[in-house]
């Protein structure tokens, strides 16, 4: 394909979430590189296990697969980095760092947590949550891998505060994960544009496509010319929500993001 397009399993969320689940890990690996893609996100409440031997199972899943994975998005309901109680936060702090061990077996650069909080909040969650990811970015450096957070939600739902966090912590082993979607509307580009500089990883976030085969809910190629302008050299993960079903949006999903990377 020659460009850095990679496909995160929350693409084929319904199909995992199931009851009984329709797909696994292995699958996905298979229906990856069937779309022509060779690299992938990992989302936690995906996995069957965190034990070693099935961790080292899915690895070599991916490898036969000839699939790279990019990241792993750890989504822990209940488990607040930025809490004021604070076994809470030891425990998603704890967590977190488990997930990081996982990472290291599965070859995975990155793993993303989410803030919690509230964006615009009590100026304390903000100073709980710095502290939190200080702390993890120490860990992940020990292990060679990147801390990175995505806008999504609570304290990251505010770029300004967002780059705060980044900037305070000031280590090369945290970033960001810009989303196209998550942002609210009327700050969307102005918000990318201010978390671009430290993208580890880009969710270029698909919805519905129109008879075009473009998605005209927000304006993808303005938003991936201010993420190339940064100079950003990354995997652009597609993150597909769309109402059609998940191949067919896929396949119109890489199409469309090819032509924002080659324009």
């Amino acid at each position: 394909m020659g460009l850095k397009i990679g496909i995160s399993a929350w693409s084929f969320y319904r199909r995992f979430l199931a009851k009984p689940s329709t797909m696994n890990y292995p699958q996905f690996f298979a229906a990856v590189r069937g779309l022509g893609v060779d690299a992938v996100e990992l989302n936690s409440p995906f996995f069957d296990s965190q034990e070693h031997d099935y961790i080292a199972f899915l690895k070599g899943a991916a490898d036969s697969y000839g699939v790279h994975i990019n990241n792993i998005a750890i989504d822990d309901g209940g488990y607040d980095l930025s809490s004021a109680d604070s076994s809470n936060r030891e425990e998603a702090i704890n967590r977190t760092v488990r997930w990081m061990d996982s990472a290291v077996i599965l070859g995975s650069p990155n793993v993303r947590n989410n803030t919690g909080g509230q964006g615009g909040g009590a100026p304390e969650a903000l100073e709980l949550c710095i502290d939190s990811f200080a702390r993890l970015t120490a860990e992940a450096e020990k292990r060679g891998l990147n801390m990175v957070i995505e806008n999504h939600g609570g304290i990251s739902a505010n770029p300004d505060e967002l780059v705060t966090l980044i900037k305070r912590v000031n280590s090369d082993h945290i970033g960001t994960v810009p989303d196209f979607g998550n942002f609210q509307a009327d700050i969307r580009y102005e918000a990318i544009e201010k978390v671009a500089p430290f993208a580890k990883q880009i969710h270029p976030k698909m919805h519905d496509f129109d008879e075009n085969g473009e998605q005209p809910e927000w304006d993808t190629a303005r938003l991936v010319n201010i993420v190339k302008k940064t100079g950003f050299g990354g995997y652009w993960m597609i993150e597909f929500e769309g109402r059609e079903e998940e191949f067919s949006g896929l396949r119109k999903s890489i199409a469309f993001l090819s032509r924002c990377l080659r324009g």
